[in-house]
């Protein structure tokens, strides 16, 4: 594996750290790494750090500012990291012969889930009614006919607990 720096010089140790901290891609490619390119823009005081891994039929990288080199690539391998788990499914469909075993390839015969066929009358409420509904049966989501407008409406919860309201307009 070839690791080259521009804009920052490391020590041995430095580098040392970041080749072992490469190893997490054996968890998820068979294929080698060719080549590891990291480059650094210094700013007044901070720097932006690019790192770019190479492994011949794919490359991958990120970007980040930060006010220490080994933090800061550490933060772009990490980064790294999470986007290969969270592209898992398109990785494992577009490079079937790179991804290991132990990073399953994902089957798309079978249906994740089944959708429930239901169902349900839509009831007229006010706004106020409609949270008092939510909140009294445990829903985070709930579609209604709005008393006054006649129009349909919805109103969810959000993960901080504020409410909000969707108008749905026809046409």
């Amino acid at each position: 594996m070839e690791i080259v720096m521009t804009g920052y010089q490391a020590s041995q140790e430095i580098i040392n750290n970041i080749e072992q901290r490469l190893s997490f891609l054996r968890k998820y490619f068979v294929i080698p790494v060719i080549k590891v390119e990291i480059d650094t823009i210094p700013f007044d005081v901070s720097l932006k750090i690019t790192v770019r891994i190479d492994l011949g039929k794919l490359t991958l990288g990120n970007s980040i500012v930060h006010d220490d080199y080994f933090s800061g690539v550490e933060l772009c391998l990490m980064k790294i990291e999470d986007k290969i788990k969270a592209q898992r499914e398109a990785l494992s469909l577009k490079y079937p012969d790179c991804i290991a075993q132990s990073f399953p390839i994902v089957n798309r015969t079978k249906p994740i889930a089944k959708a429930r066929k239901e169902s349900r009358e839509i009831r007229e409420y006010d706004e106020e009614e409609a949270i008092m509904f939510m909140e009294l049966n445990g829903l985070n989501f709930l579609v209604y006919q709005d008393v006054f407008s006649k129009e349909l409406s919805a109103v969810s919860r959000d993960i901080d607990g504020n409410y909000i309201r969707f108008d749905f307009q026809q046409g």
